[in-house]
């Protein structure tokens, strides 16, 4: 929040800082209370694709601007404490301070790959998210949040209501599995 406008944030920047780290490490815990009682579970979709990009030997990346410990509270609590090894790439807000829509966090996760970026698909939730993957060069497909379910998504590959679903995306999919209907 903006401690500016906070008649009760202290005066001197050091104790603001100071509270703002506080407020941080609170949020932190919370979330990651929140997601072990299993009040915050993986969108609809999610884990079958990772289970399936697995087992076609394609490799998969984080790219997130939250925190580490965010990233370890949610994938460790819904993929096990081995979370880590599906993936060949993680680039989090520590690793990538710019937040989107800065491509940082995009380019980063390029050069960790050591791919180019038409290589590659990046799965997104808003315009901040398609703006910082575009332009770092990447393809964009868009599933709808609860979050930014109206945000305006021109440019991207597609826009579906989530991954869980065939039914409801732009363009639509084909009846048969793996192609896409144009």
């Amino acid at each position: 929040f903006d401690m500016e406008s906070q008649p009760l944030a202290p005066v001197a920047q050091e104790e603001r800082n100071a509270l703002a780290r506080r407020i941080h490490a609170l949020k932190n815990r919370r979330y990651g209370e929140l997601v072990a009682s299993g009040a915050l579970p993986l969108r609809a979709g999610v884990r079958e694709l990772f289970d399936e990009c697995a087992a076609e030997g394609l490799r998969m990346a984080i790219v997130t601007t939250t925190s580490r410990s965010n990233l370890q509270a949610l994938l460790g609590a819904h993929l096990g404490p081995q979370w880590r090894k599906l993936f060949a790439a993680v680039v989090s807000a520590e690793d990538a301070p710019a937040k989107k829509p800065d491509p940082q966090a995009y380019r980063l996760v390029l050069e960790r790959l050591q791919l180019p970026a038409e290589r590659t698909v990046a799965i997104e939730d808003s315009a901040m998210g398609l703006a910082a993957a575009t332009a770092a060069g990447i393809p964009v497909v868009i599933t709808r949040s609860r979050y930014f379910p109206d945000d305006p998504v021109t440019g991207a590959l597609a826009v579906g209501p989530s991954l869980g679903t065939r039914a409801g995306w732009s363009p639509g999919l084909d009846r048969e599995p793996g192609k896409v209907g144009l």
